[in-house]
């Protein structure tokens, strides 16, 4: 009777622990391609940031594509907690580009900057995504598929030796920035439920994910109507195992996107895997190309923070309609320059979550700073725990760090290999960030800065401030779908 009892109690256990074990999402980073041509200094890093620092334990994924001269091989990629990393796989490609897939297992808790330094012989195109998900202890398999052309994505043929591997492809275009693609469409294969972790219209990249619950052979695929595009892309399994740590904070962002803008439409079209209760586009169009409006599919409600004139503006929407290929339509006059936008995907938000805005700050900085301090006391939080979004641009100069408000969170990539003087494509050199407030004391913000040749200039920025909701919000779904300060 004994054994029988024992028996039935693993029977009733067996799916708490295989739900114990299944590789689930923490967060995820789309970082933009540097879309340069020959005018680069290599080798150089590129740093892009995660969200929110990283849990104890947890395994970082990141894919990297760069142009290259067909000489140059895989990147190296390191972060700022001192984690091992793994080149998974590396391929080059007949268009002179280079795709790969690296890994970095346990890793220290509070990671949050990675890293990759590009190849001398690299020229440009350089674009970053970054997951992290916990469950996972070791890889499998990794394979590459490179300039393959027509509507299917394919990552190659890889056959995992144990069933529920994390499969991880990263797909990205041999010419990004050339047209705009048609949106990404999810795989749909037996024994996968592939779900988009990210998407990126402009930089024409993509991640998709799921759990493969099978050892057969299988070819990664997802799906872009762009007929004429070639791509490159990877796929990394990751092996099941109960390891490191679920997130704490049930108020946080799970994914974030730069996304570039090209200069030459009123309107941007933008695709944002989300699955959150609150989502920010955090803009800096070159005035006079304000946006006018935000309209998306699914349909949902979308309110500015506060008005301005210069460039700097904040759009939300409270417990939106989400799906993994979600679509954002942005309408503004023809730009005169390309412009930025900071797409923020949170979890853990208030009924309504908007609470106070500074308003647009603006000024001119004839000179060099090695800081800048945009504003002094530049809003109060009502509440503490609050998510405070900040931007700002200018004229030249980059914006590589945060010195206030302590604790503040650089959002803001940011590659060495480009001019100081911006703007470059890097997110124009400007900078993003974001800042939990432990009480409600007023937020200041000031930036590091580092110049060229040239004075900073007119300058202009913003800050909002939102709420979260007291109530445990649930993590996101398996497969569904930062901070950088160089030194």
């Amino acid at each position: 009777m004994r054994n029988i009892l024992f028996a039935l109690s693993l029977f009733l256990l067996a799916p708490l622990i295989s739900l114990a074990q299944t590789p689930t999402l923490v967060q995820h980073v789309t970082c933009p391609n540097s879309a340069e041509g020959t005018t680069q200094t290599l080798p150089a890093n590129y740093y892009c940031s995660l969200p929110e620092p990283s849990q104890a334990g947890n395994t970082l994924l990141v894919g990297v594509w760069y142009s290259d001269l067909g000489c140059c091989g895989a990147p190296t990629v390191t972060d700022d907690k001192s984690n091992i990393w793994t080149t998974a796989t590396s391929a080059e490609d007949n268009a002179n580009s280079n795709i790969s897939m690296h890994y970095a297992l346990n890793v220290s808790a509070g990671t949050r900057r990675i890293t990759v330094k590009v190849p001398s012989g690299a020229y440009g195109n350089v674009g970053v995504d970054i997951s992290e998900y916990y469950n996972i202890n070791a890889i499998d398999k990794a394979t590459c598929n490179t300039a393959s052309g027509g509507t299917s994505i394919t990552a190659g043929s890889l056959t995992p030796t144990v069933s529920g591997d994390l499969l991880w492809q990263f797909a990205q275009s041999t010419s990004p920035g050339s047209t705009l693609p048609a949106v990404f469409v999810a795989g749909s294969q037996s024994n996968i439920n592939w779900q988009l972790e990210a998407t990126s219209l402009w930089n024409q990249s993509a991640v998709q994910s799921g759990i493969y619950n099978s050892i057969s052979a299988i070819n990664p695929t997802l799906s872009n109507a762009s007929t004429g595009a070639k791509w490159d892309s990877c796929v990394m399994a990751m092996k099941a195992a109960s390891a490191g740590n679920a997130p704490t904070a049930s108020f946080r962002i799970v994914h974030l996107l730069h996304e570039n803008a090209p200069d030459t439409s009123s309107t941007q079209r933008i695709q944002f895997p989300a699955s959150g209760n609150l989502e920010i586009v955090s803009s800096w169009n070159p005035a006079p190309s304000l946006i006018s409006s935000v309209t998306s599919t699914p349909s949902n409600t979308w309110s500015s923070t506060g008005s301005g004139t210069q460039g700097s503006q904040i759009f939300y929407a409270a417990h939106p309609s989400v799906s993994s290929s979600m679509t954002l339509v942005l309408s503004a006059p023809v730009m005169t320059d390309p412009g930025n936008y900071f797409l923020y995907d949170v979890v853990g938000a208030a009924t309504s979550p908007f609470d106070v805005d500074s308003g647009e700050i603006s000024g001119v900085t004839n000179s060099r700073p090695s800081t800048l301090a945009m504003c002094t006391s530049c809003l109060t939080p009502s509440l503490p725990n609050e998510l405070i979004i900040f931007n700002q641009n200018q004229y030249a100069c980059t914006l590589e760090g945060i010195t206030a408000p302590s604790g503040g969170l650089l959002d803001s990539a940011v590659f060495l290999g480009d001019s100081l003087d911006g703007p470059q494509w890097v997110d124009q050199n400007g900078g993003w960030g974001h800042y939990y407030d432990p009480n409600t004391s007023a937020v200041s913000v000031t930036w590091n800065v580092a110049c060229g040749t040239l004075n900073l200039g007119s300058w202009a920025g913003r800050v909002a401030a939102f709420k979260g909701g007291s109530q445990t919000q649930p993590l996101p779904p398996s497969g569904v779908t930062g901070s950088a300060q160089p030194q």
